[in-house]
C-alpha cells in the first residue's frame, strides 16, 4: 500500500461532520488542514486518547498565534462509521474543543462517513484498522495538508508535538502566502 507523501495532492474526500453537515476536504482550501484519525471508544491511552490530547495542545498553540489561527483548521476523523455517528462525535468533541467566540466547532471539526468513504480516506493516508472482538485495532496517522491541497507532513505515530505541528502549519501558510504574492505580481 502506498502512503500519502509530502507533495501529493489530496483527493476531495466527502465526509459528514458532528452537525450532520456534509463536508469535503476542498472546502478548506486556502487554509492549512491538520487531520487525525481516531475512534471514540479507543481504550489504548497511547493511541486515540493521546492523539486527542495532542490535537487539543495544537488547538491551544494555534489560538495563541492570532495571525496563524484563522489560517489553520483541525479535523478529527473517526474510522468507526458504525458507532461514531455525528451525534456521538459532537458529544465526544465537546470535551476537547474550546469555543473562542466563533462557535464550538468553528476551527476544529469531527467527522465520519460511510464505510466506503472512510476506507477511501484512511487508505489514502495509509491508516490500517480492523475489528478485533470488542475494539478496533489500528495504526496511527496525523497529516498536515497545505492551503494548496497537497500533503505537507504525515506522522505515523503520536510522537509529534504541538510545537512541531505549528512549525509545519506556519511553513505551509508562509509558502501559500508567497505563492499568492507571486501570482499577484505576475498579473
Amino acid at each position: 500500500m502506498s502512503v500519502a507523501s509530502p507533495g501529493d495532492a489530496v483527493p476531495d474526500f466527502d465526509l459528514v461532520n458532528q452537525d450532520g453537515k456534509r463536508i469535503h476536504l476542498a472546502q478548506y482550501g486556502g487554509r492549512t488542514l491538520v487531520l487525525t484519525f481516531v475512534y471514540t471508544r479507543c481504550p489504548v491511552p497511547e493511541f486515540c486518547p493521546l492523539a486527542m490530547k495532542l490535537f487539543h495542545e495544537l488547538d491551544e498553540a494555534l489560538a495563541r498565534d492570532p495571525a496563524l489561527a484563522p489560517r489553520a483548521h483541525l479535523l478529527t476523523i473517526s474510522f468507526d462509521a458504525t458507532h461514531d455517528t455525528p451525534a456521538v462525535l459532537r458529544s465526544f468533541g465537546r470535551a476537547y474543543v474550546v469555543d473562542r467566540g466563533e462557535g464550538s466547532f468553528a476551527r476544529w471539526e469531527f467527522a465520519t462517513g460511510s464505510e466506503e468513504q472512510i476506507k477511501a480516506i484512511t487508505g489514502f493516508f495509509g491508516l490500517l484498522y480492523w475489528n478485533d472482538q470488542e475494539q478496533i485495532t489500528h495504526s496511527l496517522r496525523t497529516a498536515i495538508i497545505g492551503p494548496n491541497g497537497k500533503v505537507v507532513q504525515v506522522y505515523g505515530d503520536n510522537l509529534w508535538t504541538a510545537e512541531e505541528a505549528v512549525r509545519e502549519v506556519r511553513r505551509a501558510a508562509a509558502t501559500a502566502g508567497a505563492s499568492e504574492t507571486r501570482k499577484r505580481e505576475e498579473r
